[in-house]
Parts: C-alpha cells; sequence; structure tokens
C-alpha cells in the first residue's frame, strides 16, 4: 500500500504542469508547439496543446495522460497523435511524438510572457528570404509600413512568380507576436516579437499549410538583386516571335502562347519543344529567380535550333484550367505545338524533337508514341518508376533533407506509396481510406486523412497512376536521357535506370543514358542538392548540359546549318 504513496510523492517532487514549448519537424516543416500541463481534481495529469503555426490547431485536448516515475505519456485521439518522454534532471522533456511515424520531439519550459509596448515600427522596412514548402523554396519579399492613414500596413513580393505586390489585409502586434494577412491569398505570416531585431524567424501559413519562412532584414536594397550571368540580354543573333495556337483537342479548344525563336540563315531549321515540370509554370519555367528554359532555348537557337517554349494551360498568356488539366492534357498541348510547327516555313517538319524537364520528361515519349514523326527525345530528371513508388522516393527524400534519421525517411517514404497506391486503385478516396483502415498496421485515421487530402488532387492522382516505362518501351527515335548526381526531387539511380531498361526491352538501339556529377534536379552544380539551394545558385544550368544537348540534337538529326 505504501508503493502508490510513494510515487505520488515523487511525482509531487518532479512537477510537470505548467507551460511547455517545442518544435515538431515533420519533414521540411517545422511546426512549433506549446503544451499546458495540469493537474486534475484526481491527482493525475491533463492540459491541451496548441500547434501556433497551424489554423485550428488550438487547444487540441490530450485525450489521455499519466506521470510516473519521470516519464510522461500522452494520447490525442483527435489528431491520432501520442507522446511518450522523460523529465530530465535538468528539467526538460525528452522523448518521441508518434503520428504515422516516430519524431523526436524536445520541450522545455516556456518562458514567462513579458509585458512589451506594441511598437510595430522596429519592423518598418523591407525583409527577405526563403519559403520552405518542402521540396521547394519561394523567394519572398515583405515590405512593413503604414498607410495614408497611419495604421500599420504591409505587402508581399514574389519575385520568383512575378506578378504585383499583394497588399496585407491587416498587420498587427499582439500577445507577443506579429502577425500579416493577405486574405486575398489565404495566408498569414506569424512571428514571435522580441527576438533578433534584423531576423523574423517565423512561419507562413497559406490555405492552412505551413512552411518555415525566416526573414532578414533588407539594410542595401542591392541584397533583393539576385545575379543571373547566364540570362540571354538583347540584342539576340536570332529572330524572337510572340506566337498563339489552338488545341483544337482539348475541352473547348485552348489557346496556348509562347516564344518561338528562329536561328540565322536560310531554314528550314531543326526544332524543338521544350515541355516543363509540374505546376503552374510560364515559358521560361522561372523558378527560384532562373528562367531556365530561356538560357536553354537562346543557347540551342545559336547553334542554330528553332525552339518554342509556351506557358502551361492557365498561366501567363495561355488559356484553360491548370486545376483541372492533368498530364495527359499537358501532352495533347504538345501535340498542338507539333501541329503548330509543321506548319512554320522556317522548320523541318521531319526534324522536331522534345525537351522535357521533370514532369515534361514523361511527357515526352507519351507525346512520341503517338506520333512517329518525332525526330528525338531529351529527357532531364525524368522519371523511369511508377508514379506510386516515385511519390514514396519525394516523401522519403523530403525527410532526409530534413535532417530525419533513415528509419524515419523510410517509413515515410513506405506510407505515402501506400496511400498512393491505394488511390490509384480505388474507385475513390473514402474507398481507399477504407481499404487502408482494414489493415493491420493501419496508419492513424487522423494521419491518414491529411495524406489522402494532399494526394488526392487531379492532377496527382493521375500522375501517381502513371508507369512512365510503359511509353519509353515504344518510343523508336533517338533519346538522351540525364539527370544529376545531386538531384533530391528525382533521384538519379532508380529513375535512370528504370529509363535505361525501359528502352531496352523495347528495342531501342539509339539512346543514351547519363548521370552527371554534381548536378541538382535544375541541373545547376550544387553542394547539397537541396530546392531551398536553387535560387541561390547564380548559375541557371550547367553549360556541360547545354553543349550535350545540343551535340545530341545534331547528331539525332544530322543536318548542316546554312548561314546567310
Amino acid at each position: 500500500m505504501a508503493f502508490p504513496a510513494k510515487a505520488a510523492s515523487s511525482a509531487m517532487a518532479q512537477d510537470i504542469t505548467g507551460d511547455w514549448q517545442g518544435t515538431l519537424k515533420v519533414g521540411t516543416i517545422e511546426l512549433r508547439l506549446v503544451m499546458q500541463l495540469v493537474m486534475n481534481s484526481k491527482g493525475g495529469v491533463q492540459g491541451a496543446i496548441e500547434s501556433i503555426d497551424q489554423p485550428g490547431g488550438t487547444g487540441m485536448a490530450i485525450t489521455a495522460a499519466s506521470f510516473d516515475n519521470s516519464e510522461l505519456r500522452l494520447s490525442l485521439k483527435e489528431i491520432g497523435a501520442t507522446y511518450e518522454g522523460k523529465l530530465s534532471p535538468a528539467g526538460t522533456i525528452e522523448g518521441s511524438w508518434t503520428q504515422a511515424v516516430k519524431i523526436p520531439l524536445f520541450w522545455e519550459r516556456k518562458a514567462a510572457e513579458t509585458s512589451e509596448p506594441a511598437d510595430y515600427s522596429q519592423y518598418v522596412g523591407a525583409w527577405h528570404g526563403d519559403l520552405n514548402l518542402g521540396l521547394m523554396a519561394l523567394y519572398l519579399v515583405i515590405h512593413i509600413g503604414y498607410d495614408a492613414g497611419g495604421k500599420p500596413a504591409a505587402a508581399l513580393d514574389s519575385p520568383d512568380q512575378g506578378g504585383p505586390m499583394v497588399p496585407a489585409t491587416g498587420a498587427r502586434i499582439e500577445k507577443g507576436y506579429l502577425t500579416v494577412e493577405w486574405k486575398s491569398i489565404g495566408a498569414v505570416f506569424r512571428v514571435r516579437t522580441g527576438g533578433d531585431p534584423d531576423v523574423l524567424d517565423g512561419s507562413f501559413t497559406q490555405h492552412g499549410r505551413p512552411g518555415a519562412l525566416k526573414l532578414k532584414r533588407v539594410h542595401n536594397s542591392a541584397e533583393l538583386q539576385r545575379r543571373r550571368p547566364q540570362m540571354p540580354v538583347n540584342p539576340y543573333p536570332y529572330r524572337e516571335e510572340e506566337v498563339k495556337y489552338q488545341n483544337p483537342n482539348a475541352e473547348g479548344s485552348v489557346t496556348l502562347a509562347g516564344t518561338l525563336t528562329v536561328p540565322q540563315g536560310h531554314g528550314p531549321f531543326p526544332a524543338a519543344i521544350l515541355i516543363a515540370g509540374s505546376g503552374d509554370l510560364d515559358r521560361d519555367e522561372s523558378i527560384g529567380g532562373h528562367k531556365p528554359f530561356l538560357v536553354i532555348a537562346d543557347f540551342l537557337t545559336r547553334k542554330g535550333i528553332a525552339v518554342l517554349r509556351v506557358d502551361k494551360r492557365g498561366v501567363g498568356g495561355s488559356g484553360g484550367d491548370s486545376f483541372r488539366a492533368l498530364t495527359t492534357d499537358y501532352a495533347s498541348d504538345v501535340q498542338a505545338g507539333v501541329a503548330f510547327l509543321r506548319k512554320r516555313p522556317e522548320v523541318d517538319g521531319r526534324k522536331i524533337g522534345l525537351v522535357g524537364h521533370s514532369e515534361g520528361g514523361v511527357i515526352a515519349p507519351m507525346v512520341a508514341i503517338r506520333d512517329r514523326g518525332i525526330a528525338f527525345l531529351v529527357l532531364m530528371a525524368g522519371t523511369g518508376v511508377p508514379g506510386a513508388e516515385f511519390a514514396g522516393e519525394q516523401a522519403q527524400s523530403g525527410v532526409e533533407l530534413a535532417g530525419g534519421d533513415p528509419g524515419m525517411a523510410a517509413t515515410a517514404g513506405k506510407i505515402t506509396s501506400e496511400v498512393a497506391s491505394a488511390l490509384i486503385h480505388a474507385s475513390s478516396a473514402a474507398a481507399a481510406k477504407k481499404k487502408l483502415m482494414a489493415k493491420a498496421d493501419a496508419i492513424p485515421e487522423a494521419m491518414l486523412d491529411t495524406m489522402i487530402e494532399r494526394l488526392d488532387s487531379p492532377w496527382l492522382r493521375a500522375f501517381v497512376a502513371i508507369d512512365p516505362r510503359v511509353a519509353l518501351r515504344s518510343v523508336a527515335c533517338p533519346v538522351l536521357a540525364i539527370n544529376g548526381a545531386n538531384d533530391k526531387q528525382v533521384s538519379a539511380g532508380p529513375n535512370l535506370a528504370g529509363i535505361r531498361q525501359a528502352l531496352l526491352d523495347g528495342g531501342n538501339p539509339h539512346f543514351e543514358v547519363e548521370e552527371l556529377a554534381g548536378l541538382n534536379h535544375l541541373f545547376q552544380a550544387a553542394e547539397t542538392g537541396a530546392p531551398l539551394e536553387y535560387g541561390h545558385i547564380e548559375e541557371t544550368i550547367s553549360p556541360l548540359v547545354l553543349d550535350r544537348m545540343a551535340t545530341f540534337i545534331r547528331s539525332s538529326v544530322q543536318w548542316e546549318v546554312r548561314y546567310s
């Protein structure tokens, strides 16, 4: 009978009650948590956890809790999460948060709130930094100041995306946080006040998805200028023409807008159509302040190859609905581009090829087996494994980039592949969920709901159903497949191996497959290959890659350029 009393006295000696703070690293996303623990009337522990970076993340009830012999155990049934940790002599709690995967989580006592004046003026100025989007990063600039009436105001600039600044609909300091909102784009920036006066280390949440955003104060406007030495500058030694044409096979007929560059001299010339990767990308495939397709088009056109680059559906000057567009729709748009070029007198219709990057490397073979007149394919970081497997690879890579241990990364990849595969083979998201929940080792329901919601967009569900090897086995034209060894978005090893084997299986004798040392997904020379590097690297695309592409195209079409 003495043991319970002794345990109780031990728990009282090691007081666990109060406010605690910690940071949960989920892949490349950091979520700041605040935990409040109190003693209930029966001498047990109860409380709640707030995820301050997530809308709706306040007051998540701890549905079961125990604290005994320095060990804390918590359960949050609402989100399918548990926590196990140990109170150290130093007064911190070290343990693991489990929500489908086990993630280390360290708690320390939350410092008491200090009463501080709401001094908005100390944040007036321009702030810039990269928004961490997992496998991508977006360079943002936030301008903070006052409106004409002297009220706090702010505006958001996204140089990587172009377009006008977005004025904030609210800016304020309250409860120890600087909060800026943009209702028009469903976004909120939130950062704790009182830190480094030249750094705002906070979170940017858009449509419920949080991302870490660390901004630095701009002391000189020159800091906002990103050097891009490969960017072509007019006057060009070739002709450039803005073009528009229809895809009559698209629903409602879609108008596509782009730029055609034609070499100097007498045609007709060989031609290449550049096919962008996934996302709402313009004709230059603008990303991280770079314009890789502009650089490629400039280089190839100087080498005697006409180049067509086009805004994707619903982007720039092109019509159509990007939200509803699937990979097969983009392939149809490329076919329309081929038909357009064949009508141009400057282009040799027998020597039109496709250069596809990332998803574009999946689209190019799809077009080539529909149109046997395609002269060549260049696949830049194209995939060579089934879509569900590829989704798992990307998820695993994302956790590894975030510093997660190999076991955690492998688990994340396995679960993502499972969910993607279930969505492919089920008639609906609800049916996929039911099948996954019936498994003996079922993923917690709350986590499963989140993953299904993320993977169940029309485009993504269709993309993961694609096995690129099917089209590759039927490609008869010459193929160059290249991938950077430092690519963290489409890993070189398994994808190049899949492409090589598919071409061998199909009996194509005219292909080259090459892994390029030190290059990332954009084919820049990179240190880590992480997408967060893209915008910080001055090089847009390796000169080695540009030369490799031009040499391959010349050998594939075997022509002589006749200059005037």
